[in-house]
């Protein structure tokens, strides 16, 4: 696989994980309003049809939300797999480590360098070799 290829496809992981991330608190908003909207409708004196209505549709939405995030994750989980694929045809062991913490872990580079003991310019050169590394099929 091309470098630029086996970037860009590792670094997807960062924005699939903050698009679930943000389907997850849209969720919890719904979550919210619904409980809003039934002690509001339940503390009424009479209850109309719309008002079970409104209920039944923020449902649905909640419902059709939890499904978008349940394949959203396994999607997710999918591309994780093959990531540690490609990260496990890097040879060697820091270099493995680099990647799944970067790429898996979606861990940030100071967060890296301060884990694994290296300077925050040597785990960019590290990250350049194991990309070259892959890239080159060794």
């Amino acid at each position: 696989m091309e470098k630029k290829n086996v970037k860009e496809f590792l670094s997807q992981m960062f924005y699939i994980n903050d698009a679930i991330k943000t389907k997850q608190e849209q969720l919890a908003r719904l979550r919210d309003m619904q409980s809003s909207v039934r002690t509001s409708i339940y503390g009424e004196k009479t209850q109309s049809k719309s008002a079970y209505d409104r209920i039944a549709d923020i449902t649905a939405k909640i419902v059709d939300l939890e499904n978008d995030c349940i394949m959203s994750i396994s999607w997710f989980l999918d591309l994780k797999r093959k990531a540690l694929e490609i990260i496990d045809l890097a040879e060697d062991p820091v270099q493995r480590t680099l990647l799944e913490n970067r790429y898996i872990n979606l861990k940030t580079w100071e967060t890296i360098a301060d884990d694994m003991h290296y300077s925050w310019d040597s785990v960019h050169r590290i990250h350049r070799k194991a990309l070259s590394s892959l890239e080159a099929g060794d």
